[in-house]
């Protein structure tokens, strides 16, 4: 029996409808996919994939004692200024819920200062405190109180800090507070240091016979080749000469005498928002002037703007007393 094969293939038709399925299933597949779209997500993930990696690998350079914000000096100073203006604003309002929030202000400004490890920040912060808390009309009639609250909460705030130092900004590095020197680092961290950078301004101001002229604006940082004096009162002298003594002695005296007159009359009580304030922007040119003895150069201008700012609040508080008194 003839065993018959059937040799019968595709049609011309068939391969055609095939094709076209074909076709029509790959456009819309590469409309669906769009493979340009999806090179361009690729590029994007690695792109933000390598800024996280750049980030985290650069973190404790960046966050390591506030350089993100800037120098932990400078910054520690700013938020002790601010601080003041908060702890006088609280003092003040009366609303619920802007009182909250100044709490919650004033808790983010501390623990960022505590995150600065500046020694002198921190110790004219507590100076600045203790002095509100004494002189306060408001917060001196429960005074043990508030100075417990006010160790327990710092006492808090720095081992939060602590906690979030060690674990998120650097593992490896020692907590800058708990240490009095480090002398393979660069940083300044004692008294030592200070008075070799003192001696050196002084050596140079001999060396060059400019003991009453100074070296010039910025002639410490030229000459001694250390970054600046790490002391107000002697960057004055050190760079201006006996002019800079000069000029400082003005401004530290009228200051003082203001200040001695301001707490001799609202020692007992002060009443105003601006005697409020007044008395907070002195608890801040307090622990300025205890920070500037280890650290601050005179031509950093948000010291100046502080030091405007107390004097135009001393100036409206009196003329508000003169009002009072005209009536």
């Amino acid at each position: 029996m003839e065993n018959k094969i059937n040799n019968k293939g595709f049609t011309l038709l068939e391969l055609l409808i095939t094709i076209a399925v074909i076709a029509v299933l790959s456009v819309v597949l590469i409309i669906v996919l769009n493979p340009a779209e999806t090179l361009a997500k690729a590029r994007d993930s690695q792109r933000i994939s390598d800024s996280i990696v750049f980030i985290y690998n650069n973190m404790t350079k960046v966050l390591y004692r506030g350089h993100a914000y800037g120098h932990p000096n400078i910054a520690s100073a700013i938020l002790n200024m601010t601080t003041c203006v908060t702890i006088g604003l609280l003092l003040t309002e009366k609303t619920r819920w802007k009182v909250i929030l100044l709490w919650g202000a004033l808790t983010v400004i501390v623990f960022g200062n505590f995150l600065t490890l500046s020694k002198a920040g921190l110790g004219s912060l507590i100076a600045m405190l203790v002095f509100l808390i004494i002189m306060s009309s408001r917060l001196r009639k429960r005074l043990f109180i508030n100075l417990v609250m006010m160790i327990v909460g710092v006492s808090l705030v720095f081992l939060t800090s602590f906690v979030y130092y060690q674990n998120t900004i650097s593992r490896n590095r020692p907590f800058r507070l708990f240490t009095l020197s480090t002398p393979s680092s660069d940083e300044v961290t004692s008294l030592r240091h200070r008075i070799e950078m003192w001696e050196a301004g002084w050596a140079q101001m001999d060396r060059r016979k400019l003991i009453f002229l100074g070296l010039g604006p910025g002639g410490f940082e030229k000459t001694t080749h250390y970054p600046h004096s790490h002391n107000l009162y002697f960057s004055f002298f050190f760079d201006l000469g006996v002019a800079g003594i000069i000029f400082e002695l003005i401004i530290l005296v009228a200051l003082v005498k203001y200040i001695w007159n301001f707490l001799r009359k609202y020692y007992a009580e002060q009443n105003s928002y601006l005697e409020i304030m007044s008395l907070s922007f002195i608890g801040g040119l307090l622990a300025l002037a205890i920070h500037s003895t280890v650290d601050q150069y005179y031509y950093k201008s948000v010291i100046w703007l502080f030091v405007a700012l107390a004097i135009i609040t001393f100036s409206l508080t009196k003329k508000s007393l003169l009002k009072m008194e005209n009536r």
